[in-house]
């Protein structure tokens, strides 16, 4: 097998773990007893979705294929922290908010129009709504038996309102291109 084959091999088994790593995350999450478990999944998941990228782009193995893991194991863990949120007594209308923004994303980074994406990546955006995301769970996670506190509770309503400006704002931005993907031909 040459390097570069090996490279690809590398990058999706980073990015199909951190599917797996996600659907773990979501088995045991809830269950006390298994919390160490849990933290040392939802790290590896959320500081693999960093490292697969980066070693793509860095040894040139980029390809429609890992691009499609790479999203589907970043968008899985993002509604997965979500979910856990909720089930922590983080309000809902937050974390709906978080759900529906990945869930849009998803669907309209899947369409093109003239062979671009209606919605291309946004990085910055993208890296500091996931970034809170992560941490904000994390911070759930290593306090399992509690309830989450009043400034807990009020990081996550912001993050899920900074979620909900996003994708409002990535809508306005690419209103053209959306009309154009719902045009008849």
């Amino acid at each position: 097998m040459n390097n570069h084959r090996l490279s690809l091999v590398l990058i999706n088994s980073i990015s199909i773990g951190r599917g797996i790593a996600g659907f773990v995350f979501v088995a045991v999450a809830l269950q006390p007893s298994l919390n160490l478990v849990a933290i040392s999944v939802y790290v590896f998941a959320a500081s693999s979705d960093a490292v697969d990228g980066l070693i793509a782009r860095r040894l040139g193995c980029t390809t429609a294929g890992g691009r499609a893991l790479d999203l589907f194991g970043d968008k899985y863990l993002t509604v997965a922290s979500a979910l856990y949120a909720a089930f922590r007594g983080i309000p809902l209308a937050a974390c709906l908010l978080i759900v529906g923004r990945e869930i849009f994303l998803l669907a309209m980074r899947t369409v093109s129009v003239n062979n671009t994406p209606v919605v291309p990546l946004t990085k910055l955006i993208g890296v500091i709504t996931v970034l809170t995301s992560r941490s904000l769970t994390v911070a759930l996670l290593f306090h399992p038996n509690c309830i989450p506190s009043q400034e807990l509770v009020f990081l996550f309503e912001a993050c899920g309102l900074a979620y909900g400006l996003s994708v409002s704002y990535s809508i306005w931005r690419n209103r053209r291109s959306i009309r154009a993907a719902f045009r008849l031909p």
